[in-house]
């Protein structure tokens, strides 16, 4: 997850975080795991509490990380006026201090507000409603990278830009995805990795973006691109001990055992089987578990 205390602190050279600040940054960390854990409760309590902290100190940055936390765990729970209204307090919290609209953390808060609104958009049942929201997230994403671009036009070529334009055009992507475009999905997710490799998103970063593409053309019905794609995730995952590694090791099995290659569609599926039960992930069990028994069927 990239927050706007990460650009803040590209942006600037500060002093390290001591004591108590330094307590609420790791906590709020935590509550990243926990999300991904999708433990909510949990995260719930853990942010709250430590959001109190930050306010009490006025950490402008760390109360900042926290309502992007509360926002995300919102989002997650399908609560997407409330991630709207919690986003729009940390942009008019930063623009009441003195940040100027141009700033980086504003704009990142910007595109999460925006990311939102395509969720809202996808999820709300009334058609005229839903098409409104999806239009002004579009011209949102427009204005957002027209003026990401002009940075780049005057020769400001600097890594939280490349970041923010990546994050933009995944943006994009997600919503001609969730739209059923394709290939406009497909060619925004392109040039979402395009930046971001240019950016300092890393490789969890990349790893999402990849999957990205891989489902898009799945969809497609594109498989060696999608196994090209999938590759280079699972190469990725490795290197950094990604935890989606068990997921995607499943995924790719199972399109090995398609393609004929059983025995190395077994590997790839036994150890995705090893990796899920040592994170305790029930789901990717499951599914591993599912894998194998089709591939062994085929030995019969």
């Amino acid at each position: 997850m990239q927050h706007a205390g990460n650009v803040k602190a590209l942006e600037t050279e500060e002093k390290k975080e001591q004591g108590s600040d330094e307590e609420d940054y790791m906590n709020f960390q935590r509550c990243e795991l926990l999300l991904k854990e999708r433990k909510f409760n949990e995260a719930e309590e853990l942010v709250l509490s430590t959001l109190r902290s930050a306010e009490e100190r006025d950490s402008i940055h760390l109360i900042t990380y926290g309502k992007e936390l509360m926002a995300a765990l919102a989002m997650e729970r399908g609560e997407f006026s409330k991630a709207e209204e919690i986003l729009s307090g940390a942009i008019n919290l930063l623009l009441s201090v003195g940040y100027s609209k141009e700033n980086n953390d504003v704009i990142f808060l910007t595109i999460e507000m925006t990311n939102n609104l395509v969720k809202k958009a996808f999820k709300e049942t009334d058609a005229n409603k839903a098409k409104v929201w999806m239009t002004v997230a579009h011209n949102g994403y427009r204005l957002l990278k027209k003026k990401l671009l002009r940075r780049i036009d005057v020769g400001a070529k600097h890594e939280q830009t490349y970041m923010l334009l990546s994050m933009v055009y995944e943006g994009v992507a997600e919503m001609y995805s969730t739209r059923g475009i394709l290939m406009k999905a497909r060619s925004n997710y392109e040039k979402a990795i395009s930046w971001g490799e240019k950016g300092f998103g890393g490789n969890m970063r990349m790893i999402s973006l990849l999957n990205g593409l891989y489902n898009i053309c799945m969809r497609q019905y594109n498989v060696p691109v999608a196994i090209f794609y999938l590759e280079k995730a699972i190469v990725l995952a490795r290197k950094s001990g990604d935890q989606r590694l068990a997921e995607m090791l499943v995924k790719y099995g199972l399109i090995l055992m398609l393609y004929g290659h059983l025995d190395q569609a077994l590997k790839s599926c036994g150890e995705g089987l090893d990796l899920s039960k040592k994170a305790k992930d029930s789901k990717t069990v499951s599914e591993a578990d599912e894998c194998l028994n089709r591939i062994n069927s085929q030995f019969l």
